[in-house]
Formats: C-alpha cells, sequence, structure tokens
C-alpha cells in the first residue's frame, strides 16, 4: 500500500498538499470546510474544524488548501 500524494476535487482538479504552513494560518479541507493550523509536527499537522473539531493529518496526503 502507497499512500497518494494527491486527491481530486469533484471537478477533478488536483489539490496539492499544502506547502509552508504555519500555526495561525487558515486552511481549507473538502470535507471539513475552513480551518486554523494549530500545530505541525513533522509530517503531521493539527488543524481545528468549527464542524469537526480538532483532526490530525498527514502533510502529504491532506487535501488542504491554505487560505
Amino acid at each position: 500500500f502507497t499512500a497518494p500524494t494527491k486527491s481530486a476535487e469533484p471537478d477533478g482538479e488536483p489539490i496539492e498538499p499544502a506547502k509552508d504552513l504555519r500555526p495561525g494560518d487558515m486552511v481549507e479541507h473538502q470535507q471539513f470546510g475552513n480551518g486554523l493550523v494549530i500545530a505541525i509536527d513533522g509530517t503531521l499537522v493539527s488543524v481545528a474544524f468549527k464542524r469537526a473539531g480538532e483532526k490530525k493529518m498527514m502533510l502529504v496526503v491532506a487535501p488542504l488548501k491554505k487560505l
């Protein structure tokens, strides 16, 4: 099993993993909506989403867009 590096939006456009994220940045996730980056630990990012709560994701596979 190998993890994908890109995922697709409904219209087929690829989403690049967010780059240069820092705590305090706002991001958008296609399922969880908008969120605030609260911590980055190596390849993991913790994001606080309004609807979904806090989620930890791998940066290389998380479909995040920096806002």
